[in-house]
């Protein structure tokens, strides 16, 4: 993009420093300029202009900023892709890498030049304007100091350079303006929430300190302290606050008021002789209905009434299980784990499990989408809560395994709960199975486990 074209291109760079010449990292002359203030300032321009058109360039860095023997700024390779660089590539002249692309419309994958790339475009996240915005203060801290911002052997070491560390701001010339010294602070903020707004913002700043806004500030005569001083001192003024935060937000609070215990029962409508066990009965994840079995068939009420209704076909239900959302029961019938919407309609199949399931059966209906259960004659098993294969992913130990009842998932998926039921009369225990390894909670003699 030409900034002095009729505006259908433009860009630039721009220097505060003695010299009339900006070299790259890698020694090559890029302009010679009497007013290299105004090159910053058409690079801004460029990329406000292609902003406002939707365009976010994403690899911005000298090797594509150029003078016309007229004087006119080009930004160049506005979005073009280029071969994918590897770590066996170890040019130390990193200004000249190759553009890293694997697909430009792929969320995950790296799309720039190592050391004029944002944060969040080295963790291969989706970027907007303000990465642009970055590799403009990368490409002018360059020009002011001859040295790039961020810098490594590798392409790795360059990218590790850009997520952890900062630039050395004392190589700045002394006679930088503190505007232009904000400006690159505020372009070259990791945390793009932060990050200048708009490259807008940066020609208003080049063009305030062009014009004499204010002058330059000389580079301090006394160091600055050690960068852990600074960040112990940070950290104890915001302890400090966020400790009055604390205290103010107390003392003006009201007192919550003393909560008085509630407790209440709910009638089942279980004929004589009928019996219902804890594997018939089951809470809502969020507290707020009841699916239970009654008559053989699934009922849901909603604790809020006193009225349930029937899910029609669920004849031999047993085993009711909830989705994580609410929205659905699963439950057991025969051989079979199906599954219904609690505002009713058709019952479905999930799968079907050889043997049926016996006294020891239990399921959970995972965050993720799965459905674990036991069946009382194996292990521990898992299907995708929308059909599909069967998979056993705990077995048992043989020889001193016989089965395994009433499974649970913990929170997160971290890991299962379940009572192994022993080959030989013994411990009667209770297992937590997490990344590959089993783990004994509790392991208690001449009892019965149940329900972990």
């Amino acid at each position: 993009m030409d900034s002095r074209a009729p505006r259908d291109a433009a860009s630039s760079c721009s220097s505060w420093s003695p010299a009339k010449t900006w070299r790259s990292a890698s020694g090559a002359v890029r302009f010679r300029s009497t007013k290299p203030h105004e090159i910053a300032r058409d690079i801004a321009e460029a990329l406000e202009y292609a902003h406002e058109q939707g365009v976010v360039h994403r690899d911005l860095k000298p090797a594509n900023v150029k003078i016309t023997l007229e004087g006119r700024v080009k930004v160049l390779d506005f979005g073009l892709a280029k071969a994918l660089a590897s770590d066996d590539e170890r040019d130390s002249r990193l200004s000249q890498s190759p553009t890293l692309l694997s697909s430009p419309t792929v969320a995950g994958v790296i799309l720039g030049t190592a050391a004029y790339m944002s944060p969040e475009q080295a963790r291969g996240k989706s970027v907007d304007k303000r990465a642009d915005i970055f590799a403009f203060g990368c490409v002018l801290f360059e020009m002011l100091t001859g040295t790039q911002a961020f810098q490594g052997d590798t392409v790795s070491d360059t990218l590790a350079a850009v997520l952890k560390t900062n630039p050395e701001w004392s190589l700045l010339p002394a006679q930088t303006p503190r505007a232009i010294r904000d400006l690159l602070h505020r372009c070259l903020e990791k945390d793009p929430k932060l990050r200048l707004r708009d490259i807008g913002e940066a020609r208003i700043a080049i063009d305030h300190a062009r014009h004499g806004g204010e002058e330059a500030v000389p580079a301090p005569a006394v160091s600055a302290p050690p960068r852990k001083s600074r960040d112990l001192l940070w950290a104890a003024g915001a302890v400090v606050l966020a400790a009055a935060a604390f205290m103010g937000a107390r003392a003006l609070a009201p007192e919550p008021p003393a909560l008085p215990l509630r407790k209440f029962s709910i009638d089942l409508p279980i004929q004589r002789g009928q019996v219902i066990n804890e594997f018939s009965v089951a809470l809502s994840p969020d507290g707020q209905q009841l699916a239970y079995v009654h008559d053989n068939r699934l009922w849901v009420r909603p604790l809020s009434s006193f009225d349930a209704h029937e899910l029609a076909g669920t004849e031999g239900a047993e085993m009711p299980f909830w989705s994580p959302d609410g929205a659905q029961v699963g439950y057991v019938n025969g051989s079979e784990l199906r599954r219904i919407a609690t505002e009713g309609g058709k019952s479905q199949v999930i799968c079907n499990v050889p043997g049926g399931f016996t006294g020891g059966r239990q399921a959970c209906w995972t965050e993720d989408g799965r459905i674990v259960f036991t069946t009382g004659a194996g292990g521990i098993f898992e299907v995708n809560a929308v059909g599909g294969e069967v998979k056993e992913v705990v077995p048992l130990i043989e020889k001193t395994e016989q089965d395994y009842h009433e499974v649970s998932e913990l929170p997160g998926g971290r890991g299962y709960l379940y009572v192994p039921h022993l080959t030989n009369a013994g411990m009667s225990k209770m297992v937590l199975y997490a990344n590959g390894k089993r783990k004994e909670l509790l392991a208690v003699a001449g009892a019965r486990l149940w329900q972990p």
